[in-house]
């Protein structure tokens, strides 16, 4: 191929482009996630948004650090023998069986529609509810199935490094049940299951923020007033269809 250098320094450069993109969506939807629950619970929070973003980006340079020293290399082996396998496949169970019978599928389709203008297709809905699910809980266990230490080469980790790996592996897959246990126990109930039913239900507030997308969403309104002029107005359109049709006959 003529001009090889050139071609090496577009295949690395589309490398490092699509590295940046990963990580703009990626921790763009870590900052919303954080800055929107903080200034929910304190409000005016989302003023520090720049600092907080520089906060996390400089966290994020030191933390990565290690990884480009002489022994970053097997750091960053056994980060992605353990953390790149099982934990996404774990979140992924979790997230098919929370959509597909806790949240359920059809409330999950409505809320695709007042999005998209349109429901997903039935091809899809069986996908979110069986097909992914069965899948990602066959890779799952077959993970652990044939699980084998992690290695670099010629060297075998030890054992110490072994279950570090592991604990990095759980670290985020841990803060599912211990939230939702925090929250099953701030609702009310006398058993720990009606408590674990009270915490699987929707909060009030959920779905989205203007009453005019709420409505077509299928959800009630914040304002009571403009529900209540919504319904008239239905009523009046309900009324005038009928009378049309009525003269048409």
């Amino acid at each position: 191929m003529p001009f090889p250098q050139v071609w090496a320094f577009l295949f690395f450069f589309m490398l490092f482009i699509l590295g940046l993109d990963s990580q703009f969506v990626t921790f763009e939807t870590f900052i919303t996630a954080i800055v929107d629950e903080v200034d929910y619970h304190y409000p005016g929070f989302i003023k520090h948004k720049n600092k907080f973003t520089f906060l996390s980006c400089l966290t994020g340079f030191i933390l990565g650090i290690p990884f480009v020293t002489d022994g970053g290399v097997y750091l960053m082996t056994l980060f992605d023998w353990y953390s790149a396998g099982v934990t996404p496949m774990f979140l992924g169970v979790f997230e098919c069986y929370v959509i597909g019978y806790v949240y359920g599928i059809n409330n999950f389709s409505k809320d695709v529609a007042s999005m998209v203008g349109h429901k997903p297709s039935l091809f899809l809905r069986i996908c979110w509810k069986v097909i992914t699910p069965i899948f990602t809980m066959f890779i799952l266990i077959m993970s652990f199935v044939f699980y084998a230490p992690a290695v670099y080469g010629d060297y075998t980790f030890p054992l110490w490094a072994e279950v570090l790996g592991w604990f990095l592996a759980f670290v985020s897959v841990a803060l599912i049940p211990i939230v939702g246990l925090i929250i099953a126990s701030k609702q009310k109930g006398n058993s720990f299951c009606e408590r674990i039913l009270m915490a699987s239900r929707p909060a009030y507030d959920w779905g989205p923020a203007k009453d005019e997308d709420r409505i077509r969403a299928g959800y009630r309104p914040f304002d009571s007033k403009y529900f209540t002029e919504l319904t008239s107005t239905i009523k009046d359109l309900r009324y005038l269809n009928k009378k049309t049709d009525d003269s048409a006959v």
